[in-house]
């Protein structure tokens, strides 16, 4: 029978090895240096897009008459989507209506210096401001704050409303405006004014209108990405001051002012004198063209040319 040993010899265990943090400056497999040399890349380049905000305010006296013994609206029309800001006065000061601007505007004209019109401020101040800067501009959202509020006069006048309107197109709107037409039109808003309806000065009896009107183009024209629509896009020719500008081929427009709640009156009165305020606050991304023919309008038969 073989030798069986009685007693079993001890196994040595080994220890489990703890994980320890590395040195700080450690380097595995290799010599650390002791002078140590950073090469620092200091960035020249531009983004390719930027967003910016701006914001643009003014104060309008605005006085309504009759026109040959006729009612008749008085309003004007902004840009909601253009760096220019004045699209139209003309039935702002038809016969002997006032509006008077505490900061005179300016429509601006496509291939005309970028100048030559009303813009936000900071725009085109220099040729560091960044619609200089990019050659083309993008509206991504609008925010418009109007103010109506009547003002201490003995003018005779008749209930008034503060009205704004978005449009796609071209406003048809003209001084024969009622506010039938604007209760049909699916953007419209409308704001009661008290003041003065009685013929004489104030006497506390007052009531200001105020209308908000959120526009996104995205939203309101049922697009994507207005990356993808060239149509939406405003540009410059130079980063100059002499440079031009031209508005958006797809211009999406705000038109406001003063109307008479009655269309059918038995006396036919002006509207009530009012001082109207507006603040204008757009959202901007600045950006350079692209070599792409996705940014640009549907190619037609035959491919599209693009010339640098």
């Amino acid at each position: 029978m073989p030798y069986r040993r009685k007693t079993r010899r001890p196994i040595r265990r080994r220890k489990k090895r703890q994980l320890q943090p590395r040195r700080k400056g450690a380097v595995r497999g290799k010599i650390r240096l002791q002078n140590k040399v950073e090469l620092l890349s200091i960035k020249t380049l531009k983004p390719k897009s930027i967003v910016k905000k701006f914001q643009y305010y003014n104060t309008m006296e605005v006085h309504n008459h009759l026109l040959a013994t006729n009612q008749n609206s008085q309003f004007i029309t902004l840009n909601l989507n253009s760096p220019w800001l004045l699209n139209s006065t003309t039935y702002a000061q038809q016969g002997i209506n006032v509006w008077n601007f505490n900061t005179p505007m300016a429509p601006h004209t496509n291939g005309h210096a970028v100048a030559s019109g009303t813009s936000y401020p900071a725009f085109f101040t220099n040729e560091s401001s960044p619609g200089l800067a990019y050659q083309q501009q993008a509206v991504i959202g609008t925010k418009v704050t109007i103010t109506a509020t009547p003002i201490s006069s003995t003018e005779a006048c008749g209930p008034t409303a503060l009205f704004a309107v978005i449009e796609t197109q071209p406003t048809t709107y003209t001084n024969t405006l009622d506010i039938n037409e604007l209760y049909s039109t699916p953007y419209a808003q409308v704001r009661k004014v008290t003041g003065n309806q009685s013929g004489y000065a104030l006497t506390g009896n007052t009531k200001s209108a105020k209308i908000v009107v959120r526009y996104s183009p995205k939203k309101f024209n049922n697009i994507k990405d207005l990356r993808d629509n060239h149509n939406f896009y405003s540009a410059t020719s130079a980063p100059s001051l002499s440079a031009t500008g031209s508005h958006p081929a797809e211009k999406d427009r705000l038109t406001f002012g003063l109307v008479n709640c009655f269309s059918n009156p038995n006396v036919a009165q002006p509207c009530c004198p009012v001082m109207i305020q507006v603040k204008v606050e757009a959202i901007v991304i600045f950006s350079e063209p692209f070599p792409n023919q996705n940014i640009f309008p549907a190619a037609p038969a035959g491919g599209i040319e693009i010339v640098n």
